[in-house]
């Protein structure tokens, strides 16, 4: 026999209203838990960020590996920028380092990044090798989607060449610089001016080659 709503819903009613209590009770102490986890997440990436800044002012000093986990790190942090940027001035002398380096560096879209890595480009005092590092690294300054692999020439003594592919680097982080308005304008204006008036045989064919695959503005 069904029992008149009235007589029906009671029992429920009553029910629900004692659970009603203890069940946001218990999302609170959710809430709060997940809080306290991201807040102890942030404070140990801060602590890392720190340490990897360290290492990077003693780069010289710092083991191989210490440094590499500390360059890709800081692609993550505040102080990445101004960190990396110190480093592109005098880059490592272990070329797997130093790739990993101007790799990061393109990840990392900001203003002061970009500077560094045009300065590089454009010094004929540099190593051949850290120009085109530093030239492919600017690619993702051009367009944040497209990424350059530095081919070796296919027999002894080939120019090195430009390959492109899509990828995406839109890397920010606290205290970011904003690109200039122009940046695709200044390193496309640069391309073109390594591919045909630089010194330097190495970079000018690289950049040859660069100019070739770049999307027009």
């Amino acid at each position: 026999m069904q029992l008149p709503p009235s007589v029906n819903r009671t029992p429920a009613t009553r029910i629900q209203r004692r659970l009603r209590p203890s069940g946001l009770a218990a999302l609170g102490v959710v809430l709060a838990c997940a809080s306290a986890s991201r807040r102890a997440a942030e404070a140990e990436l801060r602590r890392g960020c720190t340490a990897a800044a360290a290492t990077a002012a003693a780069a010289d000093r710092a083991p191989r590996d210490t440094l590499q986990r500390a360059i890709v790190l800081l692609q993550n942090c505040a102080e990445g920028p101004a960190a990396l940027t110190s480093l592109l001035t005098s880059p490592p002398a272990d070329s797997v380092t130093r790739d990993l380096l101007f790799r990061v560096s393109g990840n990392l879209r900001d203003r002061r990044m970009m500077t560094t890595l045009m300065a590089v480009a454009n010094d004929p005092a540099r190593l051949a090798a850290h120009r085109v590092a530093a030239v492919a690294a600017l690619i993702s300054h051009y367009d944040p989607m497209l990424s350059v692999r530095v081919v070796p020439g296919r027999v002894a003594g080939a120019p090195l060449r430009a390959q492109m592919y899509r990828s995406s680097h839109d890397a920010t982080v606290t205290g970011s610089q904003p690109l200039p308005a122009d940046a695709k304008a200044q390193v496309r204006t640069l391309v073109e001016q390594l591919a045909t008036m630089d010194g330097d045989a190495v970079v000018r064919a690289f950049a040859a080659s660069l100019r070739t695959q770049l999307p027009r503005l």
